[in-house]
């Protein structure tokens, strides 16, 4: 069943430009930021759990496990073909000791619940522009078993990944610098406690760092809004040219879709 209080299902669009940093450049990249920003960047640390379809792409009612979650329905892809599937994910924010022994242990005991996100992120958009553009759902789950829910819509959890790294807004750019971590042994399921430090491993054995430029797009059908956005990755580009490289991602990258 559907909670009544449940939240409205956020749906918005997204200007994107990609770079990487080395691990050995990253922190004064980041004091570079802060420096633009006139503030400190925060620490992030989260946990994404991918799921995928286990059937073909229709309506579905809800069932057991969905309680709390409403509005767009994993069986209801956003601006899908009839015959495209695609991932997605549920996120929840980590505590540093959480990856310890003594918090894995805490966390076996049920003792602490977590708040998940379930989240959409589609294919970047064909076409030539400065930035790529795509669609998004975040919708927080505010009761109920989230991983249930996801069984119930008939998807499989498939994988999880610690991200872990920095943020910090500038103007109207969410700038987020950040690198991977898998379990060297995963779980059977999105929500077994996190194993410690120790047992997890880059996904990136460098250590390169992602830098994402992110704008949120209030209405996709202003273009003057998209304009607006894309002249402002467009100067953000152009002040750091000389200590990064953000480009236009391969959309096939960034692709969400199962093959």
């Amino acid at each position: 069943m559907t909670s009544n209080n449940a939240p409205p299902l956020n749906s918005l669009h997204e200007l994107l430009l990609f770079g990487t940093v080395s691990a050995t450049r990253q922190p004064a990249l980041l004091r570079i930021l802060a420096g633009y920003a006139g503030l400190q960047p925060h620490a992030i640390l989260e946990l994404h759990a991918y799921f995928k379809p286990t059937r073909s792409p229709t309506v579905v009612q809800q069932r057991g496990g969905s309680q709390g979650i409403t509005g767009l329905k994993p069986g209801q892809q956003a601006q899908a073909g009839p015959k495209d599937l695609y991932f997605w994910q549920l996120v929840r924010n980590v505590e540093e000791d959480e990856l310890t022994d003594a918090g894995s242990d805490a966390a076996s005991s049920g003792t602490k619940p977590h708040k998940w996100q379930l989240q959409f992120r589609d294919t970047p958009e064909p076409g030539k522009r400065s930035a790529a553009i795509r669609f998004a759902v975040n919708q927080d789950v505010v009761h109920g078993d989230p991983e249930a829910y996801m069984q119930a819509m008939e998807y499989r959890y498939q994988s999880r990944h610690l991200l872990e790294g920095h943020r910090l807004v500038y103007n109207n750019v969410v700038i987020s610098l950040y690198r991977a971590f898998v379990p060297r042994e995963d779980s059977a399921t999105a929500l077994s406690p996190l194993p410690p430090r120790s047992q997890l491993q880059l996904l990136d054995p460098s250590g390169t760092y992602i830098v994402e430029a992110n704008i949120r797009l209030s209405d996709r059908s202003n273009p003057t809004i998209i304009n607006t956005g894309l002249k402002e990755l467009d100067r953000l580009r152009t002040q750091l040219r000389d200590i990064i490289d953000l480009k236009v991602p391969d959309r096939l990258k960034l692709d969400t879709r199962v093959k």
